[in-house]
């Protein structure tokens, strides 16, 4: 083998790993937008919600331009990261409330 064979291989597997290295990228930029609109579209929601007046896809353009703590400050902002009501909670005891309501029901009568 030639050196100049040599040379034509190492520059086929340059350019192999240059070609997988664009589309692992390219995937890496998909999965990242994909996960920028799921963070944006409950904002939207919300603030198409407040101005009716409000164009989406314009409120996507200028959300989707913004770094990922200020779309996380929104996002709690807009209650997107809060749970909905009715979600599961934490709730007191039935015996804690219970002689919580007893105590007050004797403090009020007093």
């Amino acid at each position: 083998m030639s050196n100049l064979d040599f040379l034509y291989k190492v520059a086929d597997v340059l350019e192999a790993v240059a070609e997988e290295k664009e589309k692992l990228s390219s995937e890496l930029d998909e999965i990242k937008s994909a996960q920028k609109k799921e963070t944006i579209a409950p904002i939207v929601e919300k603030l198409s919600f407040l101005d009716k007046n409000a164009d989406e896809e314009e409120l996507v353009l200028k959300l989707s331009s913004l770094d990922e703590e200020t779309l996380s400050i929104l996002s709690k902002a807009a209650g997107a990261d809060v749970p909905q009501l009715g979600g599961s909670a934490k709730l007191a005891s039935h015996a804690t409330s219970n002689n919580a309501e007893n105590s007050f029901a004797s403090w009020i009568l007093s």
